[in-house]
């Protein structure tokens, strides 16, 4: 069984898109975010009857755990302003393994925290290579609010406040698309093109702090449900689908 099936950046360099095709094809069952995600299936060779469209899951999270999520005093604990500021994530190899790409990436969070509050939790193994290549010292010392990884209540609260999202994770562009802030997403390619295509994020590999300042003007009032056209619980579907095959 797989859910979030047929997802595709078309980029060979992800490890996760080797690893997504590899999943799809000694899968039995497939759910799919959406009709474009079964196309992918379709084409590769997938029975279509395998096939069930659901939604993105997302959705299911966040409705359920929101609320949750809005009693966290996170905002209060780090003397912040509600969408006064830069929430940040970079984890992804392409942006973390070499020296040159993530000083490049720092820097423009400097920059960019010189002009509004940025928050960036700090995953420990971009804290080791930061101090392997000998960046961690200027980070420290500049402006940006360095912060431990957190929760997903906590962070959930720090997302739906923040306004902007800087990000490489696909889950962090998805959540940022559903409670409506704009988003960075420093990737090559990415395997959920809606969000860019209905101008609740941008797309960009290099130029972190440029690319901020353009995300930040984004307009906002895009269809938080373009990830989920067809409405419903995703969860439900999925759940109501494989019984129905067992």
């Amino acid at each position: 069984i797989h859910i979030e099936a047929g997802g595709r950046s078309f980029d060979w360099r992800m490890p996760e898109e080797k690893c997504r095709t590899v999943i799809d094809h000694v899968s039995d069952a497939y759910y799919c975010y959406s009709n474009r995600h079964k196309e992918n299936l379709v084409h590769e060779g997938v029975p279509e009857d395998r096939i069930t469209v659901i939604g993105n899951i997302i959705y299911d999270a966040i409705n359920a755990f929101l609320p949750k999520a809005q009693q966290s005093d996170i905002i209060n604990t780090l003397d912040l302003i509600e969408k006064t500021y830069a929430l940040v994530t970079i984890h992804r190899e392409e942006n973390t393994n070499a020296k040159e790409v993530l000083e490049e990436k720092m820097q423009g969070l400097m920059k960019l925290a010189d002009e509004m509050p940025v928050v960036l939790p700090l995953m420990p193994r971009v804290r080791n290579n930061l101090q392997t290549f000998g960046l961690l010292e200027a980070l420290e010392k500049s402006k940006v609010t360095i912060i431990k990884p957190q929760g997903y209540f906590d962070f959930l609260k720090l997302q739906e406040n923040a306004a902007l999202i800087i990000s490489d994770s696909g889950t962090v562009q998805e959540e940022a698309c559903i409670l409506g802030v704009p988003a960075l997403i420093c990737r090559r390619s990415t395997e959920r093109p809606e969000t860019v295509q209905i101008g609740a994020s941008i797309l960009a590999e290099n130029d972190l702090y440029e690319n901020a300042r353009k995300a930040l003007l984004l307009p906002l009032g895009w269809d938080p449900m373009i990830l989920n056209k067809e409405g419903g619980s995703p969860s439900e579907k999925t759940y109501n689908d494989l019984i129905s095959k067992i």
